[in-house]
């Protein structure tokens, strides 16, 4: 497996109470800043566009869907690599014969 991507992450705090209230600026700016990140991890696992594209939007989609659960000590790349590597994961199943 590869090694981690560097993240070089906004105030996680702030990304997250902007999403847990639901606020649109914070869901923009939140999946500006990280679909380019986890769709670069997900294509050099995947090696294929449109699976990693499509791994990448599941990805946000399922953090987003758990934003209030995270532990706010918990950086949020790291959690959105825990994400991510469940998808991939689900994804290989899915393709593998």
């Amino acid at each position: 497996m590869a090694s981690a991507p560097h993240f070089d992450a906004p105030n996680d705090a702030d990304v997250l109470a902007g999403l847990a209230d639901a606020k649109p600026e914070a869901f923009h700016r939140f999946f500006d800043e990280w679909f380019p990140r986890v769709y670069a991890w997900a294509l050099r696992e995947l090696r294929s566009r449109p699976h990693a594209e499509a791994v990448s939007r599941r990805t946000l989609r399922s953090a987003l869907e758990e934003v209030r659960t995270i532990d706010p000590a918990t950086p949020l790349a790291a959690w959105l690599l825990s994400h991510l590597r469940r998808e991939i994961a689900w994804a290989r199943r899915a393709t593998s014969p």
